[in-house]
């Protein structure tokens, strides 16, 4: 029986849609958003922070 080759695990993450890597400042910048005062009326979303790469 052969084995099948081996695939490589990327070591990044692809491009978003918006053909911009991320960048961990606007992640934190989601988390700030968050847990801040601004924030107190926001209840049962979700917030997607991938710079588009969902929509692709």
């Amino acid at each position: 029986m052969q084995r099948s080759p081996r695939r490589r695990i990327p070591t990044s993450a692809p491009a978003t849609a918006s053909s911009d890597r991320s960048d961990l400042a606007e992640l934190a910048a989601a988390v700030a958003y968050l847990v801040s005062d601004d924030a107190s009326f926001v209840a049962g979303t979700e917030l997607v922070v991938d710079g588009g790469f969902r929509a692709r």
